[in-house]
C-alpha cells in the first residue's frame, strides 16, 4: 500500500521513446496493477468489500481484458449485497471479450456467475474479527468482577471512563482485560495507546493514529477523525497522568468530531473534562484466605515454580504490600529464592518493601519504591509538600 502510494503518473517519461523503454513501462505498469489486484484481494478478505468497489470499477476501465479483476469486481459487489450489479458486472465483462477479442469469458468467471445467482454461501464474505493492538497476557486475571461489572456499564452510557488510583493497583490491566472482552462490541477496533513514555513533542492524536497504523501524513487529525468514524470503536489511553492536560484536550475533540468513539483511560489523577466518569480502583481485598490478593499471590508464586506458600503466610504477604498487584508480583518473584517467613521478615522493614524489585519488569514497576516516586511527580507542588509532612505519621488515613 505505502509504495502504491508513491506512484506517480507515468514511468520513466524522462526517457526517449524506443523499444528498450517501452519494454519497462510495460514491466512496471504490469507490476503495479498485479500489486493493486493483490492489496484489493487483502481488502476482501479483511471484509473491507464495500470500500474498494470504486476502485475496481476504475481498473475494470483501465485493463477491461483481465478477468480477474472482473471477477474480483462482481464479488465485491455480491458481498456488498448488490448481486445484480454484479450479474451486471458479468454481462459487461462477456460484452468486451466478445466484440473487441470474439471470445467467452474463462470458466473461472463464467462459474463466479453461475454460484452468484446461486446465492452459494462459500461467496459470503469472512468473519473478520475487528482490528486491535491490544496485547496477549499468559498468565491468569484474577478478581476484579464487580470493577469490570461497573466498567461495562459506563462505557456502554458514557463516552469517556477513566480507571484511577495509585500506581501498581492494576489499572492498566483491568483496562487490557476489560477492553479484551469487548472487542466483538466494536466493528472498528480496541487500541492501546500508551503514554508512559510518549515525547510531549508528539501529539495524542499522533499516537493514536501511528497506535491504529492510520496513513495520515501531515493531516493527523483528519486522517484519524475519518478512519474512527468508519464504525464504532474504543480507544484505551494509558497512563493518562502524565500528560493529563494533552489527554483532556484531545478527548474533548475527538469526542466532538466523532460520535461513535469510545475512550477508556488510566490515570494517577483525575481527568478535568466534563463527562468523564471516574471509576476508583482499589487494592485488593486482603482479608481471609480466600481473598483477591491472597489468591493473586499464591498464583503468581505457582506460576514461577516458587517455594510453597501457606495460605496464612500468603495473607500476611498481602497485607504487607497493602493488596498492591505490583506488590504482590514483586513478592511472587522473590518467592522464587525466599522462603515466605524470610519474606515476610524482610517486609516489616518498610525500606525493604519500598526496594524489593524485579529486574524482569519495565523500569517504571521494577520496584515500589520507583513506582511511589512517579506518583509524587505528577503531584502539585503543595500536595507533594503535603506528602511528605504527613509521611513522618504511622498508619493509614481511612
Amino acid at each position: 500500500r505505502s509504495a502504491l502510494a508513491r506512484w506517480r503518473g507515468r514511468p520513466l517519461v524522462d526517457l526517449a521513446d524506443g523499444p528498450m523503454a517501452a519494454g519497462h513501462v510495460a514491466r512496471l505498469d504490469e507490476l503495479r496493477a498485479l500489486a493493486r489486484a493483490g492489496e484489493i484481494e487483502g481488502e476482501l478478505a479483511s471484509g473491507h468489500h464495500r470500500e474498494v468497489v470504486p476502485e475496481l470499477e476504475r481498473l475494470v476501465r483501465e485493463y477491461p481484458y483481465r478477468e480477474h479483476l472482473w471477477r474480483l469486481l462482481m464479488l465485491a459487489l455480491y458481498r456488498s449485497g448488490r448481486a445484480a450489479e454484479a450479474v451486471d458486472a458479468f454481462e459487461r465483462a462477456r460484452a468486451i471479450l466478445a466484440n473487441d477479442l470474439g471470445v467467452d469469458p474463462s470458466a473461472p468467471t463464467s462459474a463466479l456467475r453461475r454460484r452468484i445467482g446461486e446465492h452459494d454461501s462459500s461467496l459470503d464474505a469472512p468473519v473478520v474479527p475487528p482490528p486491535t493492538n491490544l496485547s496477549a497476557r499468559l498468565d491468569r486475571f484474577i478478581g476484579r468482577d464487580s470493577e469490570r461489572r461497573r466498567l461495562a456499564g459506563e462505557i456502554e452510557r458514557h463516552r469517556l471512563v477513566a480507571l484511577v488510583g495509585v500506581g501498581g493497583v492494576g489499572k492498566s490491566r483491568l483496562a487490557n482485560e476489560f477492553a479484551r472482552a469487548a472487542l466483538d462490541g466494536f466493528p472498528g477496533g480496541v487500541w492501546w495507546v500508551d503514554l508512559a513514555t510518549s515525547d510531549v513533542a508528539t501529539s495524542i492524536a499522533a499516537l493514536t493514529a501511528a497506535a491504529m497504523d492510520v496513513q495520515s501524513g501531515h493531516r493527523v487529525k483528519a486522517a484519524l477523525a475519518a478512519t474512527l468514524r468508519r464504525a464504532p470503536t474504543l480507544l484505551v489511553i494509558d497512563n493518562c497522568e502524565h500528560r493529563a492536560d494533552d489527554v483532556a484536550r484531545f478527548v474533548t475533540w475527538v469526542t466532538s468530531e466523532v460520535d461513535t468513539v469510545r475512550i477508556l483511560a488510566t490515570s494517577r489523577v483525575r481527568l478535568d473534562v466534563i463527562g468523564c466518569r471516574h471509576i476508583v480502583v482499589e487494592p485488593l481485598d486482603t482479608a481471609g484466605p480466600d481473598s483477591g490478593a491472597v489468591e493473586l499471590l499464591l498464583d503468581r508464586v505457582n506460576d514461577r515454580g516458587g517455594t510453597v506458600v501457606d495460605p496464612a503466610d500468603a495473607g500476611r504477604i498481602a497485607e504487607l504490600v497493602g493488596g498492591l498487584p505490583l506488590g504482590l508480583e514483586l513478592a511472587a518473584a522473590h518467592c522464587v529464592t525466599l522462603d515466605a517467613r524470610e519474606l515476610i521478615d524482610r517486609l516489616d522493614d518498610v525500606g525493604a518493601l519500598l526496594e524489593m524489585t524485579d529486574p524482569r519488569r519495565s523500569e517504571r514497576h521494577a520496584s515500589l519504591g520507583r513506582v511511589l516516586d512517579a506518583g509524587l511527580r505528577v503531584l502539585d507542588d503543595d500536595v507533594r509538600s503535603c506528602v511528605a509532612l504527613l509521611s513522618v505519621l504511622p498508619g493509614d488515613f481511612d
